[in-house]
């Protein structure tokens, strides 16, 4: 599972279409489209219905979105703390001791 799986899952549920997520995330859409069918793979389950009009979230899918949305928001808590750390560190160095 990678990171560019799930912002791939996120854009396609928010624009209802590959083409369109795949602009948001400067992608081609093949690429996109790549991107969700390994990870449908990967867990065993559909997780959007591909029609003429785009894509909807199955019930899985949107289960599974929803889990994605609290992943993505750790990893930038993770980020937020890394940094936070490394501010701490460079103000430490900078100290007179």
């Amino acid at each position: 599972m990678k990171i560019s799986q799930l912002r791939a899952v996120i854009a396609v549920a928010e624009r209802g279409n590959f083409s369109e997520a795949a602009l948001e995330l400067q992608l081609t859409q093949p690429a996109v489209s790549h991107a969700i069918a390994t990870l449908e793979e990967e867990l065993g389950v559909p997780l959007f219905a591909r029609g003429r009009h785009g894509a909807v979230l199955t019930p899985a899918g949107e289960r599974i979105l929803h889990h994605i949305r609290q992943v993505m928001q750790h990893l930038e808590m993770m980020q937020q703390e890394a940094n936070l750390h490394k501010d701490l560190q460079v103000v430490g160095r900078n100290t007179p001791g």
